[in-house]
């Protein structure tokens, strides 16, 4: 009974140890298998990026420059520097928007490859909204006060911006943001006016004083403490009025919370209309 019991016993562990090399086989074949697959796909990219980094069939043959009113091609192509023949998968499309955006005019840049051989250059330029006077210089400043060249062959932007002065001591640099609380306030002022449908372009805005002054060769229009969404109100409906009623107005004083308008030649039909809006000054 004895050795029937040793017999079996060894059985059992001649089984055991034959599973056991069944599954380290299965498993080493399953990783050889495993390691294979990965050792072809690398080959296979190798492959692949080696294609895609020399065919013909990627090299540059087109540079797509959209968007520019103000600068002018050959200005762009220096700076982007984009080469004719160089593999598409090789162009930094960064360092190449880095380069533009450097440009004081640029606001933006965006660069994307068109495959299979021509690279996009899509500009959003800085537009000059007014003249920016200080210490006896005047440069166009965009609607966030970036500093901009002056106006020139190479850079023509309209001469007939509206001034903005009255404010000393700033240093007027090409490419540079003026950190000038007022001049923000002035250029969201004009920016309101223009959504409005108004002609800004006549129009000055002097930051001397207490309080902001627009004024155009007429009109003369004072800006208080209220609110800047008040003015806009107050300013678009009132030009809009003397407008349609051809009356003009000497100034226009926003300074109170009801409105007093000046007019040049005084109309009695005007007066009793707006009686509710805004005082004459003769009232």
């Amino acid at each position: 009974m004895r050795g029937n019991g040793q017999i079996r016993t060894r059985k059992k562990l001649g089984e055991r140890r034959r599973e056991k090399r069944k599954k380290l086989f299965k498993g080493l074949g399953k990783l050889t298998l495993i390691l294979s697959l990965i050792a072809g796909l690398a080959f296979a990219g190798k492959k692949a990026e080696d294609f895609l980094l020399t065919s013909h069939f990627f090299r540059i043959k087109e540079v797509n420059f959209k968007g520019a009113t103000f600068l002018r091609q050959e200005v762009l192509e220096k700076l982007a520097n984009i080469k004719l023949g160089k593999n598409i998968f090789r162009v930094n499309l960064r360092a190449i928007q880095e380069r533009l955006e450097r440009n004081p005019r640029v606001r933006e840049a965006i660069i994307s490859r068109a495959f299979p051989n021509a690279v996009t250059v899509n500009i959003r330029e800085r537009e000059a909204v007014a003249l920016f006077e200080s210490g006896g210089e005047a440069y166009p400043v965009d609607k966030e006060g970036v500093v901009l060249p002056r106006p020139g062959r190479a850079n023509p932007f309209s001469h007939s911006l509206p001034l903005i002065k009255g404010v000393k001591g700033y240093r007027l640099k090409v490419g540079e943001k003026l950190q000038c609380p007022k001049l923000t306030v002035a250029l969201e002022l004009l920016a309101a006016l223009a959504s409005s449908g108004l002609k800004v372009n006549s129009y000055g805005i002097n930051l001397g004083g207490p309080e902001l002054i627009l004024a155009n060769k007429r009109t003369k229009v004072l800006l208080g403490e209220l609110s800047k969404e008040k003015w806009m109100r107050e300013l678009k409906l009132i030009l809009s009025d003397l407008t349609e009623r051809e009356e003009e107005a000497e100034y226009i004083d926003l300074r109170f919370s009801r409105p007093v308008v000046k007019l040049t030649r005084p109309s009695a039909a005007f007066r009793a209309v707006h009686r509710t809006s805004f005082r004459t000054a003769s009232e």
